[in-house]
């Protein structure tokens, strides 16, 4: 018997059960990598080696593309429980614009406590 997976991380698998599933969300991780992937993504410098700037918001559409293809095979590995990425999908789409916009505020000011140059 093949066991399903919540998520796979360098800490270990975390078995699907309903005790993981109500200790958390397991959408929730899985968005904040999302934020951070897209946020590191957007980060480049000006000319390669100058000041940091935001990266043009036409990268999203191939981070959002990998991101999903990430899931995609995570699932087929059996890594992940299956339909992980299109409950993401709803999940995305259905999280309020504000909601979103906090936790990726939140994301950032994390950033800016570990590495001031790149998120100032």
């Amino acid at each position: 018997m093949r066991t399903s997976y919540l998520f796979s991380s360098h800490a270990g698998d975390v078995p699907v059960s309903p005790l993981n599933e109500c200790i958390m969300d397991p959408l929730e991780p899985i968005l904040f990598f999302l934020l951070n992937m897209t946020v590191r993504m957007r980060i480049d410098r000006f000319e390669g080696m100058g000041d940091p700037v935001w990266a043009w918001a036409s990268i999203l559409p191939a981070v959002l593309s990998g991101f999903f293809e990430g899931l995609r095979q995570k699932e087929d590995e059996g890594k992940i429980s299956s339909h992980i990425r299109e409950k993401m999908l709803l999940y995305l789409r259905d999280i309020p614009r504000k909601t979103l916009r906090e936790k990726l505020v939140r994301q950032i000011e994390i950033y800016r406590g570990i590495d001031p140059v790149d998120f100032s």
